[in-house]
């Protein structure tokens, strides 16, 4: 999980993960205020390898869904 204080910085940080990715099989999910929510969650049932989050989008989504971070290996703040 990669936590980051603003929507622009996890856009940033999402397109340069991207660039990384289409070389490896890892998914990722994109969690942040100000875009729509349902698209969000539903990219969480994936089973991403990595979450790019805000901390009040992902505060929202703990708080409204049953998700549990108890697999989450690593946290990275930015």
């Amino acid at each position: 999980m990669i936590l980051i204080p603003s929507r622009e910085l996890a856009d940033q940080i999402t397109k340069v993960l991207k660039s990384f990715l289409h070389k490896i099989d890892l998914r990722y999910s994109l969690i942040l205020g100000g875009h729509d929510y349902t698209g969000q969650f539903e990219t969480l049932s994936l089973n991403p390898d990595i979450i790019i989050a805000t901390p009040g989008r992902l505060m929202q989504l703990l708080t409204e869904t049953d998700l549990k971070l108890s697999r989450v290996q690593m946290i990275v703040f930015d």
